[in-house]
């Protein structure tokens, strides 16, 4: 059966560029290649956001605390979606994620909870097919640093404690 391809739109490509490239094709065809067939492919190929909404499903619900559920659902939603979502997942690069991690400078917690969530989704998409074997984009990429805090127990908190170690003294607690 006969199929077309098209090779670049009218005007855009002159007379001459159109005939190397139809001459690159036919000699791809030649060789056994099937140069439509490999487009067909990349056109079909899983995007992120197929790819997160299968590890927010499959992973996530299954695996993780309900509190951590709703942490890393709203990870992806409001931050890893918008800015990767529409990617296809095989090229996702490791600049397209430095990027999105610096983006997030100002938030450094933050910025490292994504990167990791981020290295979980592309480890699962190995896993699922979905990438080659150790093409990991958010691999090797610098964390930023913490910085740690100091907290004080408010009156609430402090009146909670002095129940508990009333209680741990005279009736005693058990041991978990």
């Amino acid at each position: 059966r006969s199929r077309r391809m098209t090779l670049g739109k009218f005007g855009a490509l002159t007379p001459d560029q159109a005939r190397k490239l139809a001459q690159a094709r036919l000699a791809q065809i030649a060789d056994g290649g099937d140069p439509l067939a490999e487009r067909q492919a990349v056109k079909a190929a899983p995007d992120m956001n197929a790819l997160l909404e299968r590890y927010l499903k499959d992973h996530v619900r299954v695996h993780n605390a309900p509190r951590t559920q709703a942490e890393v659902s709203r990870l992806v939603e409001q931050i890893i979606r918008p800015s990767l979502g529409r990617l296809k997942v095989a090229s996702v690069t490791r600049q397209d994620v430095t990027r999105l991690h610096r983006g997030l400078a100002e938030t450094p917690r933050q910025a490292n909870i994504v990167l990791s969530v981020l290295s979980k989704v592309f480890n699962l998409a190995e896993t699922w097919g979905m990438r080659s074997e150790q093409s990991n984009p958010a691999r090797r990429i610098q964390r930023y640093k913490e910085v740690e805090r100091e907290r004080f127990l408010d009156g609430n908190e402090l009146g909670r404690l002095g129940q508990a170690l009333d209680e741990a003294e005279t009736e005693g607690l058990p041991w978990i």
